[in-house]
């Protein structure tokens, strides 16, 4: 200002004479147009606001290895910001600012499908922290924060760096997902489905993985429960015949057991011809009585037949299933020695050559006893005539009449027997006519 009241210079490096709208920093804007009259406003730019950079990651439970497919969300208490993000392969990292609030971070979802299929657990509980107007994070709290990594953890936890004034970093490291298995157990029954035995070989094979199970119940074990994974198995009982330490011996069912066990280890199906709910003691061939009842259990109780005593012989009586005396062609029959059908079981009596009843010596098919004849020493016996013991036939004949020879046919091997029985009844009639 000079003696005379005028404005002769205004200076500075933020002077300037017209409005600046853009500047960051503020100006001052000078209006000396007016001879003795200087206006200077000064023109301040509105103070950003400070913000803090947060950084989430997602990690494995080593705190080291990025992995994709989680969805975090943050979200501010006491303003309207939200932010969702999903974890990919091309971004497992993300990067943001906030301003003063306070804010809470989750972990959201049913569980973490990575792109190689790897399942990881959620974390179910909740990050928060506190920005300052200045930018600073204030405090960072939650039950599963840790500033170490925890490598042991099984559930995940949040791995927390606030070291860097303005800059907070948050690893969600997660723990991998267990598989869910199912519990199964096999037992070895009688058909009752009650009484325990042992002796069965039971083998349970994964037909989309390599899990195979051969278990044999003793009397120390007659019960074995073990886990499946997810996949769908068959459960067969092997050998060709059951026999306990009591020598008891039972049927090997023939049929197979198949059975699916989902992601969660549910049992989703159980499937066999010969699969029952039910107790069903009248089978002959046994079955698998199954309960299935109990999410993520399966019981399977193999409920065999005992042999007959038949099979336990090996098959049927010797000579096929007829009891004895029905005239087949196997020892044993009810059928007497001498008959005419080269059997060893007829019911003829000795000497016939023709099925029928008659006594010794006859060959006609009547039910004449003897009543005469000449004996092989020239004397008539009381008889029609004819010998009882082939006196007077052709010196080829046998007992037993003039058109049969036996020990030929399917009777030759007994007819020793048939012989010596007719001699005996020959002079049984002897001793009497005496």
């Amino acid at each position: 200002v000079d003696e005379n009241g005028k404005i002769t210079s205004v200076t500075g490096t933020d002077v300037k004479d017209q409005p600046d709208a853009e500047n960051k920093d503020g100006y001052y804007l000078v209006d000396n147009s007016t001879e003795g009259k200087l206006t200077i406003k000064v023109c301040d730019a509105e103070k950003p606001e400070e913000k803090a950079q947060i950084t989430i990651t997602k990690r494995d439970i080593t705190g080291e290895n990025e992995i994709d497919g989680a969805t975090i969300t943050v979200k501010g208490t006491d303003n309207n910001f939200t932010l969702t993000w999903t974890s990919t392969p091309n971004e497992k990292e993300k990067t943001f600012e906030l301003g003063k609030g306070t804010y809470t971070l989750t972990e959201t979802g049913d569980k973490i499908t990575t792109e190689d299929g790897d399942e990881y657990k959620v974390i179910t509980s909740t990050v928060t922290f506190v920005v300052d107007e200045n930018g600073k994070i204030t405090s960072v709290t939650g039950t599963d924060v840790k500033d170490q990594p925890d490598a042991e953890n099984k559930d995940g936890y949040y791995l927390v760096d606030n070291s860097t004034e303005g800059k907070l970093t948050i690893k969600v490291c997660d723990a991998e997902k267990p598989e869910e298995k199912a519990s199964v157990t096999i037992t070895k029954r009688d058909i009752t489905g009650e009484n325990e035995i042992d002796g069965a070989t039971i083998t349970v094979k994964g037909t989309d993985n390599n899990f195979t199970l051969t278990w044999t119940s003793t009397p120390n074990e007659k019960e074995k429960t073990f886990e499946l994974g997810k996949g769908t198995y068959t459960l067969t009982e092997t050998g060709d015949k059951i026999t306990t330490e009591d020598g008891d011996e039972y049927k090997v069912i023939t049929s197979t057991v198949t059975f699916v066990v989902d992601e969660n280890g549910k049992i989703t199906s159980v499937t066999g011809t010969d699969v029952k709910d039910q107790p069903d003691a009248e089978n002959k061939d046994g079955y698998y009585l199954v309960d299935n009842s109990t999410e993520g259990k399966l019981v399977i109780k193999v409920c065999d037949a005992k042999k007959s005593s038949d099979e336990e012989a090996g098959g049927d009586n010797p000579g096929g299933d007829d009891t004895p005396g029905e005239g087949d062609d196997t020892p044993g029959g009810e059928d007497k020695p001498g008959d005419g059908d080269g059997t060893d079981g007829g019911d003829d009596t000795p000497g016939k050559s023709d099925g029928d009843d008659d006594k010794p010596g006859k060959s006609d098919g009547e039910d004449d006893t003897p009543k005469g004849g000449e004996d092989n020493d020239g004397r008539k016996t009381d008889g029609d005539g004819e010998d009882t013991d082939g006196g007077d036939d052709e010196g080829g004949k046998k007992p037993g009449g003039d058109d049969e020879t036996p020990n030929t046919g399917a009777g030759a091997a007994f007819a020793p027997v048939l012989l010596i029985g007719a001699a005996a009844i020959v002079l049984a009639k002897r001793k009497e006519q005496k």
